[in-house]
Order: structure tokens, then sequence, then C-alpha cells
């Protein structure tokens, strides 16, 4: 039995299909284009992984 969606699409119906199509095709040479979304995204990001790091077996969940 597969879990996953039928495509690739409808897996957040938050995310515009553009949005979607240029995460995809993200490239580090793109990154001067990132929308303010992506940039936050992107920060968020990185404050997990760091606090990940910093503590990794103290997980809230």
């Amino acid at each position: 039995i597969s879990e996953m969606p039928t495509s690739d699409g409808d897996w957040d119906s938050g995310v515009s299909l553009q949005d979607a199509e240029s995460c995809r095709a993200f490239v580090p040479g793109q990154e001067l284009e990132l929308s303010p979304r992506h940039e936050q995204a992107k920060q968020l990001l990185q404050r997990a992984r760091m606090k990940a790091r910093t503590n990794p077996l103290r997980a809230s969940h």
C-alpha cells in the first residue's frame, strides 16, 4: 500500500505551482532571486539545523 500522494502538485495546497517549480529548479546561482518567503524559510531551516546540532538528544517531540 503506497501512502505517497498520486502527484507532486497536491502535497501541499498552500504552495502555488510556481513556488513548487522554483524550489524544484533551485540552484545556488538563483539565490539572489529568492522571495522574502524563501529567505525566511531558509533562515528557519538553518536555525532548526543549528538547534539540532547543539542538542541532538533533546527533541521536543
